[in-house]
C-alpha cells in the first residue's frame, strides 16, 4: 500500500530530468511565451502520458525484450565512455576497499549533500539496489517463464497444495530430486548474478566517469533543480561531441523502459497480495487491474510534477518508504521463508549468511534515512 501510494514519487524523478532534458533540446524551436519551468513540466506530463499508455499495452514478454535491447545499448556506451576518459583504476580499487572511510563532502556541493550527508548517501545506495515491487514481482515473471518448479507439469496442482497452508509439503525428499531441482534454478541464479554483475559495473562506471569528468568542474545540481541528464552529457562531450547525441537518445530510452516497467511489476505484486488475501480476487482480469494502477499513477505523477517538491526531498522519501523499508522487510520474508524449506532445498551456509547481513544492511539504511528524512521533513515544515 505504501508503494502504490508514493512510488509515483520514484517515476516523477525518473520523468521529469527527462522533461527537463526535452526542454533543453527544444527550447531554440518553441517557446509560445511560457518559462522553462512551464515546459519542464509539460514535456514531463506527456511522457509520463505516453509511457504509462504504452505500459498497458504491454505484456511482460515485450518488455523483457525491449529491456535487454535498450539496457544493453546503455551499459555498452556507458562502459566504453569510462574506459575513454580514463579513470585512476588503482586509485578505483583503494577507494572501493577503504570500508567506512566517507570522504567529507567539498564546500562547493549542494546544500543537501552537505547536510543530509548521511540521508543521501542511504537515497543513492538505495536507489541502485532496485525497488520493492521489482524483487516481489520477479517471482511472477519466474512463474511466466517456467523456471524451476514452475515447469512442473502438474504445477497448478503443486500451487494449490502450497496456497493451502504455511507448510512445504509438496518438495519430494528424494536426493536425486533434490539435486534436478538445483539444476532447474541454474537460469535464476544465472539472470540474478549477471543482473547484479551488470548493476555493479554500471554503476561504477558512472560514479567513475562523473569523478573524472564533472568533479574537476565542480559540476552539481541544486536540490531543487532536475538538470541532471544534461549535466551528465558532459561525460561523452569529454570524447567527441558527436556521441552526445548518442547519449540522450539512450538514456531516455533507458529511462522510457523504467517508467514503461514500473506498472507491469507493481500490477503483479498487487494482484497476487490482494488474491492471497481474497481468494475471489484471483478471478480479477490483471489487465484490467493495471488500467486502474496506471491512471492513479498518471495521476498522482502529474501531481508532483507540478507541485514544485525538490528533487533531492523526493528521492529521499521514495527510496526510504520503497527501498530502504521495503527491501529490508523482503529480506527478513526470504529468511524466514528459507527456514520453512527442507533441508536439501536450502543453500549453502554463506549464501544464508549473506542474506543476513543484507538484511542487516537494510535495516541500517532503512534506520539512518527514518533519522534524516525526519529531520529534514522537521527542517522544511518550520522553515
Amino acid at each position: 500500500v505504501a508503494e502504490v501510494g508514493l512510488i509515483s514519487m520514484g517515476m516523477t524523478t525518473v520523468a521529469k530530468p527527462c522533461g527537463n532534458l526535452l526542454t533543453f533540446l527544444t527550447h531554440d524551436f518553441v517557446s509560445f511565451g511560457m518559462t522553462s519551468g512551464v515546459w519542464e513540466n509539460l514535456w514531463t506530463t506527456i511522457l509520463l502520458g505516453a509511457a504509462l499508455s504504452v505500459s498497458v499495452l504491454t505484456s511482460y514478454h515485450t518488455l523483457e525484450r525491449q529491456q535487454i535491447f535498450i539496457c544493453g545499448l546503455l551499459v555498452a556506451g556507458t562502459m566504453v565512455a569510462t574506459l575513454i576518459v580514463r579513470p585512476d583504476f588503482g586509485r578505483l580499487i583503494t577507494g572501493a576497499l577503504s570500508f567506512g572511510v566517507m570522504p567529507d563532502p567539498p564546500p562547493w556541493a549542494p546544500e543537501a549533500a552537505r547536510t543530509s550527508y548521511t540521508l543521501n548517501l542511504v537515497a543513492v545506495f538505495g536507489y541502485i539496489g532496485g525497488s520493492l515491487s521489482g524483487y516481489l514481482a520477479y517471482s511472477s515473471w519466474v512463474s511466466i517463464s517456467g523456471w524451476g518448479i514452475n515447469s512442473h507439469e502438474r504445477i497448478d496442482e503443486i500451487r494449490q497444495r502450497a496456497a493451502s497452508g504455511p507448510r512445504i509439503d509438496y518438495l519430494p525428499d528424494n536426493p536425486e530430486q533434490v539435486r534436478r531441482m538445483h539444476r532447474l534454478l541454474a537460469p535464476l541464479r544465472w539472470d540474478v548474478g549477471l543482473g547484479a554483475a551488470v548493476l555493479m559495473i554500471v554503476t561504477t562506471a558512472f560514479l567513475a566517469a562523473g569523478a573524472v569528468v564533472l568533479y574537476p568542474r565542480q559540476e552539481a545540481i541544486t536540490g531543487s533543480a532536475w538538470e541532471l541528464l544534461t549535466k551528465q552529457a558532459d561525460i561523452w562531450r569529454q570524447i567527441h561531441d558527436a556521441l552526445v547525441p548518442v547519449y540522450y537518445v539512450a538514456v531516455l530510452a533507458a529511462l522510457w523502459g523504467t517508467l514503461v516497467s514500473i506498472p507491469e511489476a507493481v500490477t503483479r505484486v498487487a494482484h497476487e497480495f490482494l488474491s492471497a488475501i481474497w481468494p475471489r480476487f484471483e478471478q480479477f482480469p490483471v489487465s484490467r487491474l493495471k488500467t486502474w494502477i496506471v491512471c492513479w499513477f498518471f495521476l498522482t505523477s502529474i501531481a508532483w510534477t507540478w507541485s514544485g517538491i525538490t528533487f533531492d526531498l523526493m528521492i529521499q522519501i521514495g527510496a526510504f518508504v520503497s527501498v530502504s523499508l521495503g527491501l529490508s522487510v523482503i529480506f527478513m520474508c526470504v529468511l524466514y521463508f528459507n527456514v520453512t524449506l527442507p533441508r536439501g532445498y536450502r543453500p549453502s551456509w554463506w549464501v544464508v549468511a549473506g542474506g543476513g547481513l543484507s538484511a542487516v544492511v537494510l535495516l541500517l539504511c532503512a534506520a539512518g534515512g527514518a533519522v534524516g528524512l525526519a529531520r529534514k521533513l522537521i527542517d522544511v515544515w518550520t522553515n
